[in-house]
């Protein structure tokens, strides 16, 4: 059971859930859920949790980092994280710790319209098969030549209760 404190912090914040829109008929409407700390379309219902994040104001002008929920003692945010072409979609602890030189991990360039999620640096979504039916989720940075084996997504987020 969460403390009173914790359950105190979550009151009065708008949390959502992201989902896959687009894809194929297999990726499209279905919840993102974390394998580990990977973001992904996996199977086996709720064995992985269903990633629901709450927005927060970011260093960046016009953009939000989104920490996931429920609230917890240490801090939980999403972020994407790598150097190459293909950025892993992952949830970081701690991400107020990160250092600003941290070029792998970018938490705080989100942008929320139109019911989509976006980044606040060019590039797109796409879902990579993992090998065990599931996706794993990336952020393609568009720059670099790869052969297509991803699927180009986006990711909605809808509002759910708290």
């Amino acid at each position: 059971m969460a403390s009173p404190f914790v359950n105190s912090r979550a009151k009065g914040i708008d949390v959502y859930k992201l989902t896959v829109s687009g894809g194929n008929q297999e990726l499209d409407g279905q919840v993102l859920r974390m394998k580990a700390n990977k973001i992904g379309v996996y199977g086996g219902g709720d064995k992985f949790m269903m990633v629901k994040v709450y927005p927060a104001s970011s260093s960046k002008p016009g953009c939000s980092t989104l920490h996931t929920y429920p609230i917890g003692i240490v801090d939980h945010a999403v972020a994407i994280n790598g150097t190459s072409a293909f950025r892993d979609f992952v949830d970081v602890t701690q991400p107020a710790g990160l250092s600003a030189s941290n070029s792998m991990t970018n938490w705080n360039s989100f942008k929320m319209a139109d019911n989509l999620l976006k980044l606040d640096m060019g590039g797109k979504w796409v879902a990579f098969p993992d090998g065990n039916g599931g996706y794993n989720v990336k952020w393609f940075d568009g720059q670099s030549f790869v052969t297509q084996d991803y699927i180009p997504i986006s990711i909605k987020y809808t509002k759910v209760k708290n």
